[in-house]
């Protein structure tokens, strides 16, 4: 006879919900559970510290893994930003040929003084995105748009621009001439600055989550003078008064906030978890960072639910109503 194993609780709705539940993170008094082990890294992200019998050697795969996965997340937001920059490029030279049709030059307001240079810094910054020499940029945009403010200043106020060339005042047409062969190129310059700023605004969003990560680990690393920064190449390097570098300088705590920030940001299951235990969070953290613990985590990941098993009271804070005794 061949037996058969049946699942007794199959189509039951309870259960069904209950296996689509994510399965809790638990970070243990070794801070070594963490679900970054599946991922095999590369050479450059491998721990190069020899371990020793510490909590910060527990630590020293996780902090690797980690690291790994803040780097990429960094690259992946490099490569949509390059992508946004392809497209920025070739928007802004089919705008050369685009026809300013009903725009009429007029005599420019006070108001319009600000609004170019605005003009003159955004398309600078938009020339340095897609990778031109500054100083070259510089040369050639700063000349424009000191002619075109230069003549726009002395305009503004002025009722009629038909009655402004008299032939009468030479220093007048000068600068009416001037206004006349710069003013019709401001529809293009226009559009020009509709393109810059709508790319701004992807690449905000594109890198808000990993400048929102570094500014979250910050807050910490800045009482040790440290600085928490992203290379060009997406790499994590540590900024000391000294130099850069790698995440093997910080500190047993700063490396436990390192690793648990990082894998409710980046993680595997860091878009499906939505439970983290931690066993004694303040192991490591002084008083200053335990006390900012609670907050830090919860905006790291605001729809994870923490359940923490402490004993420092710094941790808690104001938040008793939350707290269960265990004896």
């Amino acid at each position: 006879m061949r037996e058969t194993s049946v699942d007794v609780f199959t189509g039951i709705d309870v259960i069904k919900e209950i296996r689509r539940l994510p399965t809790p993170l638990f970070l243990g008094l070794d801070r070594s559970n963490l679900p970054f082990g599946r991922t095999t890294l590369p050479r450059r992200a491998r721990p190069s510290r020899t371990p020793h019998a510490t909590l910060r050697a527990f630590l020293d795969e996780s902090v690797g893994h980690a690291e790994h996965a803040v780097s990429q997340a960094r690259i992946r937001a490099n490569v949509q930003r390059q992508r946004r920059a392809s497209h920025l490029r070739e928007n802004m030279l089919l705008t050369l040929f685009s026809i300013p049709l009903g725009r009429q030059t007029t005599i420019p307001s006070k108001r319009d003084l600000v609004k170019y240079e605005k003009y003159r810094k955004n398309l600078k910054q938009a020339f340095r995105v897609l990778g031109l020499d500054e100083a070259r940029v510089s040369e050639t945009v700063d000349p424009f748009f000191s002619m075109l403010i230069g003549a726009a200043s002395a305009l503004s106020g002025r009722e009629n621009l038909n009655d402004l060339y008299t032939g009468k005042d030479k220093e007048l047409d000068s600068i009416f001439s001037t206004w006349m062969e710069l003013g019709p190129r401001l529809p293009l310059l226009e559009d020009v600055e509709k393109l810059v700023n709508d790319f701004s605004s992807h690449e905000r969003s594109i890198f808000s989550q990993t400048e929102n990560y570094a500014r979250i680990m910050n807050s910490f690393l800045s009482d040790s003078g440290k600085k928490l920064e992203f290379r060009e190449d997406g790499e994590v390097v540590i900024r000391l008064p000294i130099g850069s570098e790698g995440v093997h300088v910080l500190s047993s705590g700063e490396r436990q906030l390192f690793v648990l920030i990082s894998t409710l940001m980046f993680g595997e299951d860091s878009n499906r978890s939505s439970v983290l235990i931690i066993d004694e969070p303040e192991l490591s953290l002084h008083l200053k960072w335990q006390e900012m613990f609670v907050d830090a985590i919860s905006e790291s990941s605001p729809d994870t639910q923490l359940i923490l098993a402490t004993h420092s009271p710094s941790i808690i804070l104001d938040q008793t109503q939350y707290c269960v005794d265990l004896v």
